[in-house]
C-alpha cells in the first residue's frame, strides 16, 4: 500500500429492519490514491477497511459478513468497497463464545416414529390374559407377556454455521462427524447429541491462519443415541415380563464420543 492511498468517505447504502431491530446494514467505503495494478489494487483496498467478522461501530450486534471491492470506472486509483453487516443471529439463534467471528444456528423440530417396550414412567409393558374354561388349548390358564408399542418422539435438528481458523479443516470435521457428545451440552444430557453432517469451504488460504466457513448438522435424541437390546421370547415374538436390566435388556455403547463445545466453539442458547 502506498502512502497516498486513503479512505475518502463512508456512505450508508441500505438498511434492513426486522421486528423493530436493525438486522442488516450495507455501507460503502471509497478508497482513493491507489497505484497498484490488476488484482492487487482490490486487495490493497480491502486492507483499508474493517476486517471480516468485526462489529460495526455503534451496532455491536452487527457483524461484517461480506466485503465486496470494485473499481470505479473512469477514475483511476479509486475503489469502492461495499461492506455487508448482518445481525450475529441472522437466520437463527445465537451461539455463545464463537471461536472466530459469528456462529449462527438454524433449528427445526419434528416427530419420528420408534418402538419401545416401556411406558412413560420407565416400566416395562406387561399384558396378561386368562383363557376361558371352554378354551380347548389352554382352559382356564393365565398367560403373561411383555409388549412393544410404536410411538412418536420429538427430534430436534440444528445447523450451526460460522468461521473457523485452521490449517486442516478435515481434522475438525473428523473429530465430530458421526460422534455423540461426551458431556452434557446445550440442554441435552450425555450421548443425546449426534453430529450427522459437516460441510466446510475455504475463505482465505493463509497456512495455519487459513479461514473456513463450517456448517455442522446436529440431531438431538432425548432417549440417547445408544441402542437398547431386549431379550425376545421366540414363542411369542415379544419380550417377556420381569426382564432384569443389564441381563434381559441393556443399553449398548457403539458410537465414539466428542467434545462438542470444544469442536463447535460454544453452546446453543435456548436449546
Amino acid at each position: 500500500m502506498v502512502a497516498s492511498a486513503k479512505v475518502e468517505r463512508v456512505s450508508l447504502l441500505e438498511a434492513q429492519e426486522l421486528d423493530g431491530g436493525i438486522r442488516r446494514l450495507v455501507t460503502q467505503t471509497r478508497i482513493v490514491g491507489l497505484t497498484d495494478a490488476g488484482l492487487a489494487v482490490l486487495t490493497t483496498a480491502l486492507g483499508l477497511v474493517p476486517a471480516a467478522g468485526s462489529a460495526l461501530a455503534g451496532f455491536p450486534d452487527l457483524i461484517l459478513r461480506e466485503r465486496n471491492p470494485k473499481l470505479v470506472e473512469e477514475e483511476p486509483g479509486v475503489v469502492d468497497v461495499d461492506l455487508v453487516y448482518e445481525h450475529h443471529t441472522a437466520g437463527g439463534q445465537a451461539i455463545t463464545a464463537p471461536v472466530t467471528g459469528s456462529m449462527v444456528v438454524r433449528a427445526s423440530a419434528r416427530v419420528q416414529q420408534t418402538k419401545t417396550n416401556k411406558d412413560i414412567f420407565g416400566d416395562t409393558i406387561s399384558l396378561s390374559h386368562t383363557y376361558p374354561s371352554s378354551d380347548k388349548g389352554r382352559p382356564g390358564e393365565t398367560f403373561t407377556q411383555g409388549g412393544e408399542v410404536d410411538y412418536f418422539r420429538v427430534m430436534r435438528s440444528f445447523v450451526v454455521e460460522g468461521v473457523r481458523v485452521t490449517n486442516n479443516a478435515w481434522l475438525i470435521a473428523n473429530s465430530i462427524i458421526g460422534k455423540i457428545n461426551q458431556t452434557a451440552w446445550s440442554g441435552g444430557e450425555i450421548h443425546e447429541w449426534m453430529c450427522v453432517g459437516v460441510e466446510w469451504s475455504l475463505i482465505q488460504l493463509a497456512g495455519a491462519s487459513s479461514r473456513y466457513t463450517f456448517r455442522f448438522e446436529l440431531q438431538h435424541n432425548p432417549d440417547t443415541w445408544n441402542p437398547q437390546v431386549v431379550f425376545i421370547d421366540d414363542r411369542t415374538g415379544k419380550p417377556p415380563t420381569g426382564l432384569i436390566q443389564d441381563v434381559g435388556f441393556k443399553t449398548v455403547r457403539i458410537l465414539a464420543e466428542a467434545d462438542f463445545e470444544s469442536v463447535i466453539g460454544g453452546r446453543i442458547q435456548g436449546a
